[in-house]
Formats: C-alpha cells, sequence, structure tokens
C-alpha cells in the first residue's frame, strides 16, 4: 500500500520515510475498513511512546480509545471522514497528557480506502492561550476577577435578572484611606491586606 503513495508523490521508499521521519507531525496511515494501521513515523511513535513496528498492524481505534474519551475522534477514523485541525486530548497512560490538532485525509491506496492521520501537538500554544486569557479576566495580586470581566458578568446577572424576573444583590466595599498604609507600612503590606 505504501509503495503506490510513494510512486504517485513520485518518491522512493526511502526518500518518503525521510521526510516523513523529519516532520515535526506525527503521521499514522491506516485501513478504513478495518482500522489496521499501515505505517506510522518516528513522532507518532514517540507520541505514543511505542515501536514504529508495535503500532504497525495494530488497531487505529483502539490505540486512540486506549488515550482519549472523545468519541467523535474514533468516528472520524472509523468512517474514514476528512477533518482539519480537530482538537484532541489524549492523556491515559501517557507520560504528559497532550492536546492534539488532528486533520486526517482519505485516499485510496492499492483500491483500498485508507485514512491518513496527521498529529500536531498544540499543547503549549493551548496553554499559553489559556494563560492570556486568565491574565485578560483575573487580577493577578488577589485572582479575583478584574474591573473588566466583573462589569461584563455584573451586565449578564442584570440582563438575566431581567429575563427570568429575580432579583439580586450587589454588595460593594471600599478601603478608606487605604494610600495610608501603603504610604506608612509599605505596599507589600497594601497588597496583603488587598488580598
Amino acid at each position: 500500500m505504501l509503495p503506490e503513495a510513494e510512486q504517485s508523490l513520485g518518491l522512493g521508499e526511502e526518500s518518503f520515510r525521510l521526510i516523513a521521519d523529519t516532520s515535526p507531525v506525527a503521521l499514522i496511515i491506516s485501513r478504513v475498513a478495518d482500522g489496521v494501521i499501515q505505517y506510522v513515523n518516528i513522532q507518532a511513535a514517540e507520541l505514543f511512546g511505542k515501536s514504529k513496528e508495535e503500532l504497525v498492524d495494530a488497531s487505529i481505534i483502539d490505540l486512540f480509545r486506549r488515550y482519549s474519551n472523545d468519541i467523535s475522534v474514533l468516528s472520524v477514523l472509523g468512517q474514514g471522514r476528512d477533518v482539519k485541525n480537530h482538537e484532541i486530548y489524549l492523556e491515559g497512560g501517557l507520560p504528559n497528557a497532550l492536546w492534539l490538532s488532528l486533520s486526517t485525509k482519505s485516499l485510496v491506496l492499492d483500491n483500498e480506502k485508507v485514512i491518513c492521520s496527521a498529529l500536531l501537538d498544540v499543547t503549549e500554544a493551548r496553554e499559553l492561550s489559556h494563560q492570556l486569557s486568565y491574565q485578560a479576566t483575573y487580577d493577578d495580586l488577589t485572582g479575583l476577577v478584574n474591573r473588566r470581566e466583573f462589569e461584563d458578568r455584573l451586565q449578564e446577572s442584570i440582563d438575566k435578572s431581567r429575563e427570568q424576573k429575580t432579583e439580586n444583590v450587589v454588595c460593594y466595599l471600599d478601603l478608606d484611606q487605604f494610600k495610608v498604609i501603603n504610604d506608612s507600612c509599605g505596599h507589600m503590606a497594601g497588597d496583603e491586606l488587598l488580598r
């Protein structure tokens, strides 16, 4: 099955493997009919902590079922549907939990439908996005929502209260002469009081 893919790309087997193994993307080619893995590159083997030999001839469905509860991924792989940048979470049994971007493309090789799955680790990007979102919403010192987020949530509560005809209460606390604490005891004391 793989030689036909190599020929259609105009590559020899050695060139194909060199390109696939130097790619930052984990590649898995499996048959749609039974989910049997036909090819994996080095990154795919490292991703799942197995050798290439352990993965070839294994079931791609069983492989993903072991590490993810995402039923939509199993459906994509089992039916040979094409997807682009579908984020999945892998955890069970891996050294570190990972977020992966899965893109698939179904092909016909040797008159057999296969699915090529490309997996890219997006854990770091996702964590950075979460961190930026947190920083945009919460105050670093107190861990409470910041003024903008408070105003947004307050407006949502007011709108919801009007819709559902309920009542809410807002409690406002003012620290009189807070500047005196900062000036006489220092900013660390003032920060501790705020916390």
